[in-house]
């Protein structure tokens, strides 16, 4: 590959580059952060946060912090908060417009004690801000299309008044992240088509209307998933697991019931709760009836009454599909390699899980589990079966090929690109492409020495090679010819820690689920071997969940929204190099299609203080009162 024109830069006064504009501050600066969803930087001092309007190249508004606190509180969490996917900022629990300081929600003239969380509702293009008001649970809605308060709604007394929360699993989330930003709630709430609004909060969930924010009935239950039945009569709700919320989960785990209820009226559309034969897994409101699949099978319930269609559960752990058919339904387990056909009455039809397609030796016997723990990923040259301690080649008939396998460790990890078909293995030793149409070897060796791939986070298909990459280190594989292109970048200090590197990454799940980022690229997780397809084929809430933030990443400002579709076309890494005989301090940008640094930017802090947006390519750095902007 060739490398792209490497230009030398430095912040110094005697550098050849000088920023292209600066503004001075009142103040030193001690933080940087960049309102993702404005693109405005805002610089921590000792005693305000400053917001800057890169447009016009000024300070756009100030506003004091709690004179308590005197260090880095946007990592504490109680004095800022950047509310992700909204132009919003909470300084000092007043949300305010991070694009001109608008102060939207003033704790003082409001009346509220404090904020306890948000979240999204992107059918509303609105978020909901929690708060506690004398003594109650109070919530408003906020118009990001209006950028104005369009109601508030006492929802409940607050029986034990607590610290800040921000989000349902607590503060915990909060400090895992290095800019005090705190985990996004989208997709827990549900909006109905004739415009009801379903809000939950801990053991409580509330109907509302919309456009009003009244209350029209409440119900004492701790769901975990709220969906409609297919007529948007019936509000299904799936009770959660007894005991704490798991940490840094989007919501918690389900329990063994299931409840309908009225919309219009708020009474129980059946006489009993439907309780499943252990935890539920998934719900799918299927046009023609409700499927409740369960730790150890699954039952059909019809939407008026909740009585079963069968009248026994079907046994069979970690199903992903019930399909109707002509002999009744035909039901699919997680590795999408074997499946069960069922009759009207849920009785199996058959002795055992049969092949959905069969392979050449499959019959002579196979140790394939016939539920669970394998993703299977089908070419026309044969099956590559991944299970968490091994991947296995099950050639097809007349290909030609021979059977293959090798072992996976604990820590070895997946990812797929749907597209070209190409299955990536990362492991300690080895990064491996696996494509039986394709390339002779199953497992091709791309003889790549990574430095630290367990530091590998994402796992980029662009439109002609893959980029994967930490914060040290990347390679650019050309799926095509197999060549890959490697480089490892010792890390020098980085006061501010994780660089802004991709802003699609919370989109993609832990498991092989992909999404897309406006600009072709999709963001892939790596995920274990042998849990992926649970996550990628069934995770429904998590689905709504992603195409609700990416309704949300529409409602960002014209400029930064075309930037964003434009393209993530490089990444950052900060570095140790020498220049000019001397160890510095180095930004690089490096091109993610091509390689090779495509600029840099010599700071020469010991610590420099900056922050990068990738989307309009900028890098903010402080010195001391004064803020200068590059454009990379």
């Amino acid at each position: 590959m060739t490398a792209v024109l490497i230009v030398s830069t430095s912040l110094s006064v005697s550098a050849q580059r000088t920023a292209d504009w600066s503004v001075e501050l009142a103040g030193n600066a001690q933080k940087i952060v960049i309102q993702d969803f404005t693109g405005i930087p805002i610089i921590q001092t000792e005693s305000s946060f400053i917001g800057v309007d890169p447009e016009t190249r000024k300070v756009a508004w100030t506003a004091k912090r709690a004179s308590s606190k005197l260090v880095a509180a946007m990592e504490e969490g109680t004095d800022f908060y950047s509310v992700n996917m909204t132009p919003y900022v909470l300084v000092r629990e007043n949300l305010i417009d991070s694009r001109n300081g608008q102060v939207l929600m003033d704790k003082d003239r409001d009346g509220y004690k404090e904020v306890g969380g948000y979240e999204v509702i992107p059918e509303l293009n609105s978020v909901i801000v929690l708060t506690i008001a004398k003594g109650m649970v109070r919530i408003y809605l906020v118009s990001i299309a209006d950028n104005k308060v369009l109601w508030n709604t006492d929802l409940m007394k607050n029986s034990i008044i607590e610290s800040v929360d921000m989000t349902p699993q607590g503060q915990a989330a909060a400090e895992a992240n290095d800019d005090g930003d705190i985990e996004i709630p989208v997709g827990t709430s549900l909006v109905s088509p004739d415009g009801y609004l379903f809000y939950r909060h801990k053991r409580n969930f509330f109907c509302l209307k919309s456009t009003t924010g009244k209350v029209l009935w409440t119900e004492k239950t701790a769901a975990a998933e709220l969906l409609l039945s297919p007529d948007g009569k019936t509000l299904l709700v799936a009770e959660a697991e007894a005991g704490p919320a798991i940490e840094g989960a989007v919501s918690r785990p389900k329990g063994k019931k299931v409840s309908a209820y009225n919309i219009a009226t708020g009474k129980p559309a059946w006489k009993e709760e439907v309780k499943a034969g252990a935890a539920i897994r998934w719900l799918d409101a299927h046009p023609k009836f409700l499927a409740i699949v369960h730790r150890k099978g699954c039952n059909l319930y019809q939407y008026s009454t909740g009585e079963p269609l069968w009248k026994n559960d079907f046994e069979g752990r970690r199903i992903v599909e019930v399909l109707p058919n002509e002999e009744g339904y035909l039901i699919t387990y997680e590795s999408g390699y074997k499946a069960m056909q069922v009759g009207k009455d849920g009785v199996s039809r058959w002795k055992k899980p049969q092949l959905i397609e069969t392979e050449e030796g499959e019959e002579n016997g196979d140790d394939t589990p016939d539920e669970s723990g394998i993703d299977r990923f089908h070419f026309a040259k044969g099956d590559v079966l991944v299970a968490a301690d091994r991947i296995r080649f099950v050639p097809a008939k007349g290909s030609g090929l021979k059977r293959w396998k090798m072992k996976l460790s604990p820590s070895d990890r997946i990812s797929y690109d749907p597209v070209r078909h190409n299955l990536l293995v990362l492991t300690l030793e080895k990064l491996l492409l696996l494509n039986p149409d394709k390339n002779p070897k199953v497992a091709l060796d791309l003889k790549v020495n990574l430095k630290d791939p367990y530091a590998f986070d994402l796992f980029e298909v662009r439109e002609k090679v893959y980029f994967m990459s930490s914060e040290k280190e990347y390679v650019i594989l050309d799926p095509e010819s197999a060549v890959a292109t490697h480089k490892f970048y010792p890390k020098a200090f980085d006061p501010t820690g994780l660089l802004f590197r991709a802003a699609f990454a919370g989109l993609a799940s832990a498991g092989l689920t992909v999404r897309e980022d406006y600009s072709g690229t999709r963001a892939v997780r790596w995920g274990k071997p042998g849990y992926c397809n649970l996550e990628a084929n069934n995770s429904k809430s998590e689905k709504a969940s992603a195409d609700a933030i990416g309704t949300v990443f529409s409602l960002m400002p014209p400029s930064r929204f075309n930037a964003f579709k434009s393209g993530r076309d490089f990444a950052y890494y900060l570095t140790d190099q020498e220049v000019s005989g001397k160890g510095k301090n180095v930004l690089i940008k490096v091109s993610k299609d091509l390689g090779g640094e495509a600029d840099k930017l010599v700071f020469d802090s010991a610590r420099p203080l900056y922050q990068v947006d990738e989307i309009q390519k900028k890098v903010f750095y402080v010195n001391k009162n004064t803020l200068k902007v590059f454009q990379m």
